[in-house]
């Protein structure tokens, strides 16, 4: 077992490689969606904004089709 009474050095290295943050929607109407990117880099940012709005159309369906939750208003599926 190593002794650990003593200092103790070490190395941590910290990588962020999605620097910029974008919520959009609100959870009270249809639900917010926050995700990581670069902004340096639109177009993997776009796509995963696009993926995003993907599954919350998908998770939108499948309380509706559950009855669990009815949009009250148009255009809270996020289409």
């Amino acid at each position: 077992m190593p002794d650990s009474s003593g200092p103790q050095e070490g190395t941590t290295r910290h990588i962020n490689d999605n620097p910029d943050s974008l919520e959009i929607g609100t959870p009270a109407k249809g639900g917010a969606i926050k995700m990581y990117g670069n902004y340096a880099d639109p177009e993997e940012f776009k796509a995963k904004l696009a993926n995003a709005l993907a599954i919350r159309r998908h998770a939108q369906a499948l309380l509706e089709e559950d009855g669990t939750h009815k949009p009250e208003k148009e255009g809270i599926s996020g289409k």
